[in-house]
């Protein structure tokens, strides 16, 4: 697909897991990998286990999807440790690893641990440094121009690792800066509908490729799925594409165009037992 316009008969979707229900990622992961989705992402939500160690579980049950975190809490991660944990999920499953981050910050109670004593105000006030470290370390190859032998993991995958600054207009900036893969967050229910900021990234940055990320329900018709997204709203993601696949294949069109996204990554609000046919539709609207 071009990068300027996805049309209505062919959106390349993804999928992003803001559940961290474990049990049931084990079984939608290999589902998502067969009904031909691009990318199966893992969100950061705490508490929970890092990310990074749900992307190793969901990469050893699949073949073809490539996995990722959506993203890292940079503030609270070590740039080089991250990168060669990276760099280390990337070499064992065959280069499908998204190396994704973001600067979202947990709640006190549970982020201070994490923080080990250094301020807050102060490590957001550095992020921008911190994410270049990351990427630096993740580029960190021989015959790489800044190459550093002295901190770079001699395991590491011959072939560059694929980098997403994950967020809104700041992170599509950062993106552009470094020359990453940017994610615009559309999901949340403080998300700002603003494409502006996705073509600012296409246009500043040199080898542009972007996502939308957006949350929704389908099901088998549209007054099925408003029922569903009725019946428990999220306090934090908002439903932006809701209806049977007739409706969502429009809306994701629609999305994906006026983004000029080249995918949309959705996260889907349903019940568990709603979520497995959830994706199944999306498959056939999306094909």
């Amino acid at each position: 697909m071009t990068a300027a316009v996805a049309s209505a008969a062919a959106v390349r979707l993804g999928v992003l897991d803001v559940h961290g229900d474990i049990e049931q990622t084990v079984e939608l992961a290999p589902l998502a990998d067969r009904l031909g989705y691009t990318r199966y992402w893992i969100a950061e939500h705490p508490p929970q286990p890092s990310p990074l160690l749900v992307a190793a579980i969901v990469a050893g049950l699949t073949e073809r999807i490539r996995v990722g975190t959506a993203g890292v809490l940079l503030h609270y991660y070590p740039p080089l440790r991250t990168a060669h944990d990276f760099q280390f999920l990337d070499r064992v499953f065959g280069g499908r690893i998204d190396a994704g981050f973001c600067p979202g910050i947990a709640r006190s109670e549970l982020a201070e641990p994490d923080r080990d004593g250094r301020d807050l105000s102060a490590l957001i006030a550095a992020y921008d440094e911190r994410a270049a470290r990351l990427v630096r370390h993740l580029r960190n190859a021989p015959g790489a121009p800044d190459h550093d032998p002295t901190t770079a993991w001699t395991g590491r995958a011959s072939s560059p690792i694929e980098i997403w600054s994950l967020g809104g207009a700041r992170s599509g900036e950062l993106a552009a800066a470094l020359d990453l893969r940017f994610g615009y967050a559309l999901l949340f229910r403080t998300s700002v509908d603003d494409p502006s900021a996705a073509l600012r990234y296409r246009e500043r940055c040199p080898h542009p490729y972007a996502v939308v990320a957006v949350a929704g329900v389908c099901a088998e018709t549209d007054a099925a799925a408003e029922a569903i997204a009725r019946a428990a709203p999220s306090p934090s993601f908002e439903a932006r594409i809701v209806g049977s696949p007739a409706r969502c294949r429009a809306a994701l069109a629609d999305l994906a165009a006026r983004y000029a996204a080249d995918e949309v990554v959705f996260a889907d609000l349903c019940p568990p037992a709603d979520r497995a046919r959830c994706y199944e539709l999306l498959a056939s609207a999306s094909s």
